[in-house]
């Protein structure tokens, strides 16, 4: 169960052969602030690969589209978010994943980052080139 990372700050890992867990990194909230609103997929609907999947929106009213990272059906949502938002302020990587996805084809994990890449990409991302400012997530 290797957990993978994309360029928007999500992690995916594989739970199964084809059924995995999708939350957001640590990194997004210390950057981004407090997470106050979540609107989760519904459970049942179907995504391709980049497509926008949840919102989620800061304290400070800044709102971060997240993009499907595998093709998939949703067959979870962390219900316990409703009730405890605080979950995905504190335990981003682990109590407050946000959904589960049956995915259609595993294979497309291979292009994201692992542990080791995320890392780099962190550090990489941390030299404030204005040429390479991206606020899409």
């Amino acid at each position: 169960m290797s957990k993978h990372y994309t360029k928007n700050h999500e992690w995916i890992v594989l739970e199964s052969d084809d059924v995995a867990v999708v939350g957001i990194t640590e990194r997004l909230v210390l950057e981004n602030g407090r997470i106050a609103y979540i609107e989760l997929p519904d459970v049942g609907a179907e995504y391709e690969l980049d497509e926008p999947i949840a919102v989620l929106e800061t304290n400070a009213g800044v709102e971060l589209t997240y993009r499907s990272p595998a093709t998939g059906e949703v067959v979870e949502v962390n219900t316990d978010l409703e009730d405890e938002e605080t979950l995905i302020n504190s335990s981003p990587e682990t109590d407050g994943w946000l959904f589960r996805i049956r995915v259609e084809f595993p294979t497309e994990l291979e292009s994201l980052m692992d542990e080791g890449e995320y890392e780099f990409y962190e550090d990489d991302e941390d030299d404030d080139d204005p040429e390479d400012d991206d606020d899409e997530y």
